[in-house]
């Protein structure tokens, strides 16, 4: 005896579903059990956005094994993930016609209007970030050809020059044209909403819990009772994101992650965390066993597409986008690592209360003492003497009186005239060092360029180590 066929009732549920899209609000829920009655599928999910904006909304059953995804004819990106069995588009027909109607009856299948601008601000926050960082980069190499061309004592009237004077002239209004398109986004993207930030962490960390595809074992602890934050899971994953992969390039196996309202341990990290403004904090901190960092690294951390390790495919690690998310906040970001012992970022979150100014999102540079290096300088023009001191004080270098103590001396002419040669590396300051003297392990113009002056120091002491076998 056959068995009874189940087109019967399939049409019946197919007829069910149909019905409801007269109700108001759409029960998308039902609509999805519905689907996966019909199909005799274990579970599914309906998801809008792509990748960290993805937006679940709505599943029913089980989400296990490799699902058949299947992306609905709607305005947002909305794709239909079913678990269970293969499903095959021709078996989906009805179905992505009933729930594309359903999205269309609540107003999201053809862009609800706060989450399609929302995706716009979006992708125009992520074009401006990556248009500023490729134009900081250019920006810095530029200053350097004109360094490079003065080093070579090209004639100021050289064409040249004035080629490069109108080159970075544009470069100006391209960044005003940047700012621009920031304010348009933030106005697209509307104010960020306060969230128990329970949750919101729980949304956007949880799922990394356990042992991924490369080895890498992360752990995610999240405190309970946090204050509300002014962010939401989005922007914690897409920080989530950067943070552990840099971590995994830099070869870490073990990456922990931890929310708490609470810091302790490291003196360097409780001395920068006495160092906030007064009010509650959330303190997300990712600690991993990686390679870690040198101290001209750690300066340089935060500087727009700077890669590490070297070689590195991906542009830069991310901080540029961190410190915008975090500056609008009014956050602030810490970062201590020892090459070859692994690193520690660690974000203070303000609550939604606290009345932290926005425009912060400062990268303080924690390195422990055992490993600062120490640097005489020896400029005669006082301004630019009190510039390069307060840039090494602030990224953790040592300042010195006596060159003997020194691993660097930054000098110019006449402060090179002390130069005690090995070890200690020279980083001269302006053009046309003493006659006699060797060249100089890196050479820089007079110019309060912070990126530029770290990079320059870096370049001294790797060629003297060279130099000295």
């Amino acid at each position: 005896m056959s068995e009874p066929s189940s087109e019967p009732i399939a049409a019946d549920v197919l007829l069910r579903a149909t019905r409801r899209l007269a109700d108001i609000p759409v029960d998308l829920r039902g609509l999805l059990a519905d689907c996966c009655e019909a199909l005799g599928v274990d579970g599914a999910s309906l998801i809008a956005g792509k990748d960290l904006d993805a937006t679940e909304l709505s599943s029913v059953g089980r989400a296990e094994g490799t699902p058949s995804s299947h992306v609905l004819p709607t305005a947002v990106w909305t794709v239909l993930h079913v678990y269970g069995r293969p499903v095959s588009a021709e078996e989906m027909l009805p179905w992505m016609g009933i729930l594309a109607g359903a999205l269309a009856r609540r107003n999201e299948g053809g862009g609800h209007s706060g989450q399609r601008l929302f995706y716009a601000g979006t992708l125009m926050r992520m074009m401006a970030h990556d248009l500023r960082n490729l134009l900081g980069v250019f920006d810095q190499n530029l200053l350097f050809v004109r360094q490079e061309l003065e080093e070579l004592a090209i004639p100021k009237d050289a064409t040249a020059f004035e080629d490069i004077g109108q080159v970075h002239e544009a470069s100006a209004h391209v960044l005003r044209y940047v700012q621009r398109v920031h304010e348009l986004a933030h106005i697209l993207q509307g104010p960020w909403p306060s969230a128990p930030a329970g949750q919101r962490f729980e949304l956007g960390l949880l799922s990394r819990d356990g042992v991924h595809e490369g080895g890498q074992q992360i752990r995610v602890q999240i405190e309970s009772d946090l204050p509300e934050i002014r962010m939401d899971e989005h922007r914690i994953e897409l920080i989530a994101e950067e943070l552990i992969q840099n971590s995994v390039r830099a070869g870490a196996k073990r990456i922990q992650v931890a929310v708490s309202k609470a810091l302790h341990g490291d003196p360097l990290v409780l001395d920068w965390k006495r160092s906030l403004s007064q009010g509650p904090f959330v303190y997300w901190t990712i600690e991993d066993d990686g390679e870690g960092m040198d101290v001209f690294v750690l300066a340089r951390c935060g500087e727009p597409m700077f890669s590490h390790p070297p070689g590195n495919e991906r542009p830069g690690l991310g901080f540029s986008l961190i410190q915008a998310i975090m500056g609008a906040i009014g956050g602030q970001i810490a970062v201590t690592s020892v090459r070859g012992q692994g690193s520690r970022v660690i974000l203070a979150i303000p609550a939604a209360h606290h009345p932290a100014p926005a425009g912060n999102g400062r990268i303080a540079v924690l390195v422990p003492e055992s490993v600062r290096l120490k640097v005489a300088v020896r400029l005669s023009s006082e301004v630019f003497a009190a510039w390069v001191k307060e840039t090494l004080v602030e990224s953790q270098f040592v300042l010195v009186d006596a060159i003997s103590d020194a691993a660097v001396l930054v000098a110019d002419r006449d402060g090179a005239a002390q130069f005690l040669g090995p070890p200690t590396s020279l980083l001269y300051v302006g053009k046309g060092w003493p006659a006699g003297m060797a060249r100089p392990d890196a050479v820089m113009a007079p110019q309060p360029d912070r990126d530029g002056f770290i990079r320059r120091l870096s370049m001294a002491v790797a060629r003297r180590s060279r130099r000295n076998g």
